[in-house]
């Protein structure tokens, strides 16, 4: 059962500026002092507030693992840390008077409704970029060693000894299985993570 926190508070319109820049220094005080706060994820969001055209409605909403630690963790802090009552003291100077609820409101996940939907257009990691890069490398290498083992490719460039793969049917075992490594590689970069 996963539970989050979410408070709604209003910022008037000509604050937005300087609220983005206040709380983005407050979250990341908050961020580098995981001995402080007790949450894992936080996020915010805004919109108009449709009966007053001056002002927006900011909403966050805080991931925790347990609803208890995560609260205390909050008064704690306010009650302990210089900093973060300093955060809360200019937090508060933003807000429209009055628009800030008592507490947080808190929220029940319903598991058996939740559906992770894919992204269109989502990147590829880069280490399944990678994987991909090594296994086509090592398929067009294969492919080489197998081509100088049975002797199909046997340029050499003038001045230069010929290769000792050309004609050792070692070399064709060798180029296959390395094909074969490479084609798993560039197969595996292709799968779902």
């Amino acid at each position: 059962m996963t539970q989050i926190d979410t408070m709604r508070f209003r910022i008037a319109k000509a604050d937005h500026e300087k609220a983005l820049k206040v709380f983005k220094e407050i979250l990341g005080y908050q961020r580098s002092h995981p001995e402080l706060y007790d949450y894992f994820l936080t996020r915010s969001y805004f919109m108009d507030a449709e009966d007053n055209p001056n002002e927006e409605i900011w909403m966050f909403i805080d991931e925790y693992d347990n609803r208890d630690d995560y609260w205390r963790s909050l008064q704690s802090a306010l009650s302990t840390d210089a900093s973060s009552a300093e955060n809360n003291r200019r937090f508060m100077e933003l807000v429209v008077p009055g628009s800030v609820p008592k507490g947080h409101e808190v929220w029940t996940e319903m598991d058996e409704l939740r559906v992770a939907f894919k992204r269109k257009g989502k990147r590829r990691s880069g280490v399944r970029t990678l994987l991909l890069l090594v296994g086509v490398l090592a398929i067009l290498m294969g492919l080489v060693w197998v081509g100088q083992g049975l002797g199909y490719l046997t340029y050499t460039p003038p001045g230069m000894k010929p290769s000792f793969m050309i004609g050792d049917t070692h070399w064709t075992y060798y180029g296959a299985g390395l094909a074969v490594f490479g084609l798993i590689l560039a197969q595996f970069s292709r799968r779902k993570p």
